[in-house]
């Protein structure tokens, strides 16, 4: 028993002898490497050196977060406490990012609203893609999608050529009341994680000087109310990864009433 309270009192010793000549041993920082124990090691270790090292580290810590969770609350936690911080123009530029990103994966009339609610006036071309996946996502309850259908198929349309190519199809049926004339859709290749590969887009309907490429008339004929046309998309280019089945994504919309 005795040994053990020599040992005790020499390690008590050689802290206070470390400290004395200014080698504490929690300088280095706090045992754990996260944001709650480093705002506590912070208020024991006032220094300007302490708090310098302690504050970047802290920033470093706060955009992992931000970048883990692509939550814009996250962000935003990070500029409230850091508003001039090392890392503020990469917040920013994340937080837009992440929020544009979400409305492109989700299609959803809240999440395109909450991006142009926090940027009217967002950089590239991302308010237009905004605003024309707002409309599509409003529409998009009327636009009723069927199960996607997968074939292989030969993409020079050749019935005794090789299968060289996917097809992908969805029966859409306009719901709605108003006849529309434009409907595109982004297709997502993701893999079975739900990781994003790739994306394309193809639409539905176009008016002919809409189309990226010729396509015969009937592309063109506006989907009416109550009418049921079918989406197709074929490819040879699938990404390594890919799951098997696309997700479709609803991003612009045009109505015979607009035109």
């Amino acid at each position: 028993m005795r040994a053990v309270r020599d040992l005790i009192a020499v390690t008590a010793l050689a802290s206070a002898l470390l400290v004395s000549a200014g080698c504490d041993p929690e300088a280095a920082g706090p045992a754990q490497d996260t944001i709650a124990a480093w705002d506590a090691w912070l208020t024991t270790h006032p220094s300007a050196n302490d708090q310098l090292r302690g504050t970047s580290r802290l920033q470093d810590l706060f955009l992992d977060q931000a970048r883990a969770s692509e939550d814009p609350a996250d962000f935003d936690a990070y500029l409230a406490r850091f508003p001039t911080g090392a890392h503020a123009a990469t917040i920013r530029e994340e937080r837009e990012a992440t929020m544009f990103r979400r409305g492109l994966l989700e299609g959803s009339v809240e999440a395109w609203r909450a991006f142009l609610a926090d940027y009217p006036k967002a950089r590239d071309e991302h308010d237009r893609i905004a605003a024309d996946g707002l409309a599509a996502a409003r529409y998009a309850p009327h636009m009723a999608m069927g199960p996607v259908r997968t074939e292989r198929v030969n993409l020079a349309e050749d019935p005794e050529g090789p299968k060289d190519g996917t097809a992908f199809r969805v029966d859409i049926t306009n719901q709605g009341d108003r006849t529309v004339t434009g409907w595109w859709l982004r297709i997502f290749y993701k893999d079975a994680q739900g990781n994003v590969l790739s994306r394309r887009k193809w639409p539905l309907v176009e008016t002919p000087r809409g189309f990226p490429v010729p396509m015969p008339p009937e592309a063109s004929e506006p989907v009416k109310p109550g009418e049921t046309r079918t989406w197709e998309w074929a490819t040879g280019d699938l990404p390594e990864g890919f799951s098997g089945t696309p997700t479709l994504v609803p991003m612009r919309v045009h109505f015979a009433d607009e035109d």
